[in-house]
Parts: C-alpha cells; sequence; structure tokens
C-alpha cells in the first residue's frame, strides 16, 4: 500500500517536470496535492487509490491523465468545472493558472467531481497527438536524401504524424534556419543546437503511402473521440491546440481525395508487439520501390521491458530480411524517453532519436539526439555526420 507521504513525494517530482513544460498542469498537482494534505478528507482515499494503481501498473508520470480529464471537463462545459473556463486558453480563456484565484477554483472543481475525477483518470487513454512529431520522421530522411517512402507508424494513435511531410518546420540556430515540410506557412519553429550539417539543401520526403497500427485507433467520425484528443493537450498551451486541429484538417482532405493532401493515412487496430508482422502484411506494398520507414514516437515507454526486447527483435529481423529480399532500404526511427539503465539525456524528461537503417546487407546504428517531447527544442549528437555519410 502506498503511503499517504510517498504519494506526496511522487506529485512534488511529476510538478517539478510540468512546471517547465506547462504551469497549469503543474498547478492541477498542487491542486490534488492539497487533497491529499487532508488524510481524513473524503477525496484522500480516492487520490491514495488512484496513484496505487496507477503506479503498479507501470513507471510511467501520470500527470497528462488527470490534467487530461480534467480539461476534458473543461471541453464539454460541464457545469461542475466552469469556473475554470477562463484559465483555460486553449478556449481562449485569459487569466493566468499561477495566480491565487486559479487555486481556490481548481481546489473547489476538483472537490466538487469528487473521486469520479479518479475514477475517469484510472480509464484515461493517454492519446499521443503531438503533431510537431512528424519532424521525427521527415528530418532523417531528408538528412539522408530519400525522395520517397512507404511510411508505417507503430502507436499510431490517429495517425497526425504522419502527415510530418505536409507541415512546416523551421529549424533555428543563431543566425542559422534550415525549413523542411511543404506548407507554406511557419507552423514550428524550432531552436536547435548541433545542427552542422555543411551546405546541404534540405528536400522533404514525399509519402507514397501512409499507414499506422495502434490498439485504440481514434475514430475521426467520433464526437466524443475528438474531445479527447483535444484534451490531452495541456490547456494553457493553444498554440498546440491549433496545429492539432491543422493536422485533423489535413486528414479530412488526404480522406476527400485532395490531390494536394496525398495518400490518406490508414489506421489499423494492433496490439503491439504480438501484431507487428501482421500490421506489416497490410500495410507494406506487395513491390515496394521506394525504402520503407517504420517509426514510432512516445509509444514503447508504455512497454516492459519484455515488450521492448521482443519489439526490437521482431523489427530488426523482419527488417533484415525485407531488405535483402526487396532490394531496397529499411530505416526504423524512434524517438522515446530514454528507459531504465539508458544513458540520461541533456535535459529532464527529453526523448531520445534513433535511426537504424538496412542497405545491401548491411545495418547501420545512429543516435541522432535528444529533443524535447514536443519538438521544442534539440539537441543534436555528433553522430549525426554518420548519418550525413549515409546519403
Amino acid at each position: 500500500m502506498m503511503r499517504a507521504k510517498e504519494i506526496r513525494d511522487l506529485l512534488e517530482r511529476q510538478g517539478a517536470v510540468a512546471l517547465a513544460y506547462s504551469p497549469l498542469c503543474s498547478m492541477v498537482l498542487r491542486a490534488v496535492h492539497a487533497n491529499l494534505d487532508d488524510e481524513e478528507g473524503p477525496l484522500a482515499a480516492a487520490i491514495v487509490n488512484y496513484y496505487e494503481q496507477v503506479v503498479a501498473a507501470t513507471d510511467l508520470e501520470k500527470s497528462l491523465r488527470l490534467s487530461g480529464v480534467l480539461h476534458h471537463y473543461v471541453l464539454i462545459d460541464d457545469p461542475r468545472v466552469r469556473a475554470l473556463r477562463p484559465f483555460y486558453a486553449t478556449i481562449e480563456g485569459d487569466k493566468d493558472p499561477k495566480s491565487d484565484e486559479f487555486a481556490r477554483v481548481l481546489l473547489d472543481a476538483i472537490t466538487e467531481l469528487g473521486p469520479e475525477l479518479f475514477e475517469r483518470a484510472l480509464a484515461w487513454r493517454v492519446q499521443t497527438n503531438e503533431t510537431a512529431r512528424g519532424l521525427a520522421w521527415t528530418l532523417p530522411l531528408a538528412l539522408l536524401d530519400v525522395d520517397a517512402a512507404h511510411l508505417v507508424e507503430l502507436g499510431a494513435s490517429a495517425g497526425l504524424s504522419l502527415y510530418g511531410d505536409l507541415r512546416r518546420y523551421d529549424l533555428v540556430e543563431g543566425a542559422n534556419k534550415w525549413s523542411l515540410g511543404k506548407a507554406s506557412a511557419t507552423q514550428f519553429e524550432i531552436p536547435v543546437h548541433g545542427f552542422d550539417i555543411g551546405d546541404i539543401e534540405l528536400q522533404t520526403p514525399e509519402a507514397l503511402s501512409r499507414h499506422g497500427g495502434d490498439l485504440n485507433p481514434v475514430d475521426f467520425r467520433d464526437a466524443e473521440a475528438m474531445d479527447a484528443l483535444r484534451a490531452c493537450i495541456w490547456g494553457d498551451q493553444p498554440q498546440r491546440f491549433r496545429r492539432l486541429d491543422e493536422a485533423l484538417a489535413l486528414h479530412r482532405r488526404a480522406l476527400a481525395g485532395e490531390a494536394e493532401a496525398g495518400p490518406a493515412a490508414v489506421l489499423h487496430q494492433s496490439e503491439l508487439p504480438g501484431d507487428f508482422e501482421d500490421l506489416l502484411k497490410v500495410a507494406l506494398p506487395t513491390r515496394p520501390q521506394a525504402p520503407i520507414v517504420l517509426f514510432n514516437t512516445y509509444v514503447t515507454a508504455y512497454f516492459s521491458d519484455v515488450e521492448h526486447r521482443e519489439l526490437q527483435r521482431k523489427v530488426r529481423q523482419f527488417a533484415h530480411r525485407h531488405a535483402l529480399t526487396h532490394r531496397i532500404p529499411w530505416v526504423w526511427i524512434r524517438f522515446e524517453p530514454r528507459r531504465h539503465g539508458e544513458p540520461a539525456g541533456p535535459h529532464p524528461a527529453w526523448c531520445r532519436w534513433r535511426v537504424e537503417l538496412w542497405h545491401q546487407g548491411k545495418e547501420h546504428r545512429i543516435e541522432l539526439g535528444w529533443a524535447h517531447p514536443h519538438m521544442a527544442e534539440i539537441e543534436f549528437a555528433p553522430s549525426l555526420s554518420e548519418l550525413l555519410a549515409l546519403r
């Protein structure tokens, strides 16, 4: 049984990480902490039960669950949290979530929702749809000078990262700027460090097909699912809200057959790593004429060590065999938080960015660097030069 002190310590650690990215999310954790301080209060038992279950299930930080559920109540205009709406910038609120007023209103809302908040949080599914992560595959392919590719995303959720080639990424280091993507206006301006690529001109690769596998693919026709998808964005970050809506619009245009949107993302229900081969059977063309690019962003973080090792084994065996059989390159790109025992990144909670390449019987494993989980900043590794040497 977790004791209240252990939960307080966990909340403080989560809050310290969240504060760097979302003051509103951090304030939610503080409000939970305030309820926990009243050990005889009506919510103490619900909080203890919630944290015992999520910690028993996984060692991932679960701050997004509570803040996501609360954001969902705000988005659907639940009367019990209506006083919170002026503090949520995603619905054009303009009040400061770091204020004493927000702390009071938030505590009232959590108390009003009661155990229901924590019961819903236990069943809440965090959907990874940080659309900036489309850069995770477009940039390595541009650096490798790949003109076109067949894409397969593991843990695709709504599949929005498959449209990375149609977005616009501006990488900025000092006075230098590199642009990638087919959108005309800037959408993501990203500070970078160590991006030493000389005079290489980045060309955006073309997606010949877009497939993704997920245990619970998002249904775009389901309004409630769309609300839940939006709720996973922190409520004080309206720019990410806009980027998500842009990606949803792209997907609708692709489904409608608009030529400039290219092939639409096709999602398949797949439980990974067990269904890996079955996913590729439906996702890969029979006679591929371009490289196969497999990628995953913040997905294997949810895997056990056994599942993680199984996925690595399956990908490497399949990629090696398929690349030799069809005489085309295979690329596996991973953008994931560090696992226990792996080297630490330059900043807390940053993601490790790696590229594996199979071609002509040879395999290459390259550390591309580390990045903020929302691609808000990137630090490239010196081994970037190894990737460039494979152009």
